[in-house]
């Protein structure tokens, strides 16, 4: 019976690093070609013994299936010190959103779908609104219409 609950265990823990070791792929070099190619990236600072991330895995998971031009990178915290001191985070658990070089959502320990996938949007969403204020503009000027100051007239 021991022999078997041992086996059992080692087959667990092996399935748990080997999922770690698949969910790291965070590097330096693909998150700044990431964020100068303008893509929404979500970075995930990840720990197997913590709670609280393999909850976050499940939506994570999902996310990725659900938004197929979102870049996710993951890495361990805190192994990953040197990336952790890059990105700024002091804990696991925290998922950041980017567009591009712009850092749209930071959030720590945050389980609720609703809230992870709004987050996830505000990166989609950041583009588009950009393009539409472009678009907009291009359209006011082909108009022949300008911004107009609305400054204060000098006292003589």
């Amino acid at each position: 019976m021991k022999k078997i609950l041992v086996i059992i265990f080692l087959l667990i823990s092996t399935n748990t690093f080997s999922a770690e070791n698949q969910r790291l792929n965070f590097t330096i070099q693909t998150f700044e070609e990431a964020k100068k190619n303008g893509e929404t990236i979500v970075v995930t600072a990840w720990n197997k013994y913590c709670g609280t991330c393999r909850r976050q895995k499940v939506v994570l998971d999902q996310a990725e299936k659900d938004f197929k031009d979102v870049v996710f990178l993951y890495f361990s915290h805190p192994k990953m010190k040197d990336i952790a001191k890059y990105l700024e985070i002091d804990h696991r658990s925290t998922i950041l959103v980017y567009k591009g070089s712009i850092e749209v959502s930071r959030s720590i320990g945050e389980l609720d779908k609703s809230v992870i996938y709004s987050n996830i949007k505000k990166g989609i969403w950041s583009i588009n609104l950009l393009k539409q204020i472009c678009r907009w503009k291009k359209y006011l000027l082909y108009m022949g219409i300008t911004m107009i100051n609305h400054s204060m007239p000098q006292s003589k």
